[in-house]
């Protein structure tokens, strides 16, 4: 059986949104993307319209946590460089996700 995705984007976005030091926030925020990213690897009809939102909505609020941490600058230059390559590879997977629903619904 295959793992959830939209229950491990949950699992991972709180771990985010809680995080306290780096390491725990950048690994939850790569794999973070890497659920996102295969949501287009399963058939449309997994996935209904509130669900694909409540992802949106996830991705939305962990851009906001990053934007918040990298603002308070207590991460090295380094490690604000990846978070704000996070939020860039975020918007990328989002736009990936809104096409591949686009398509799957035509």
């Amino acid at each position: 059986m295959q793992p959830d995705p939209v229950a491990k984007a949950v699992e991972l976005a709180q771990t985010i949104l809680t995080a306290k030091h780096s390491h725990p926030f950048e690994k939850a925020l790569e794999e973070f993307v890497q659920v996102l990213g295969s949501i287009p690897d399963h058939p449309a009809s997994a996935f209904a319209d509130d669900t694909i939102a409540t992802l949106r909505d996830l991705a939305e609020q962990v851009i906001e946590q990053i934007e918040e941490r990298v603002a308070r600058a207590e991460d090295s230059s380094h490690v604000q460089q990846q978070l704000v390559e996070g939020v860039y590879d975020i918007r990328r997977v989002l736009e990936d996700i809104y096409r591949w629903r686009q398509h799957r619904q035509q």
